[in-house]
């Protein structure tokens, strides 16, 4: 079944090149975006789904054949169902494209033997532990033990200490 799926992507992706290919090449027509949207059309009505999900499954496809190669590998030798592509490529969003493969790497990893509820709470973690983005000056980010995140910010001015001390601390203040 993975194989079908990886082959599907396939098919998708070179559909939507197809309908770019022939939407540039007709005068007239500036906008990338309704050659997608045509194109999603007649992929709904082929696989007989609703049009939102034909442009989701193009939109998939599309990355799964250009910057997640790996993944598309992986499905299509079996290795992980179409459920855990999905969730490579959530957690890949926003990743740098120098950190990329690697992440996808330590992704696909991780995949093995786990279902994809578990998949996709350890691939959100992964995610957490490698793509660090940077806070500003003087704040301290602390973990607790129930998974929670404490943020502790230097206030930069005087003028908002005396607004910070009116505040009443709350019983959820970290000690």
């Amino acid at each position: 079944m993975a194989w079908a799926q990886a082959q599907q992507a396939r098919l998708i992706n070179r559909m939507e090149a197809i309908f770019q290919e022939g939407y540039a090449a007709a005068p007239g027509h500036a906008e990338q975006g309704m050659a997608f949207s045509l194109a999603a059309s007649e992929c709904a009505t082929i696989l007989c789904v609703p049009q939102m999900t034909g442009q989701r499954l193009m939109s998939e496809a599309g990355r799964l054949c250009g910057s997640h190669p790996a993944t598309l590998n992986a499905l299509a030798d079996g290795r992980l169902s179409y459920a855990h592509a999905q969730v490579v490529l959530d957690q890949s969003q926003n990743v740098p494209a120098a950190q990329l493969p690697g992440f996808e790497t330590d992704l696909l990893a991780a995949a093995e033997g786990q279902t994809r509820a578990q998949f996709s709470c350890r691939a959100r973690r992964l995610r957490e532990r490698s793509i660090r983005k940077p806070f500003p000056n003087g704040t301290r980010v602390r973990s607790s033990n129930v998974g929670s995140l404490w943020i502790r910010v230097r206030m930069a001015c005087r003028g908002c200490r005396p607004f910070c001390r009116r505040l009443k601390p709350s019983r959820s203040t970290p000690p």
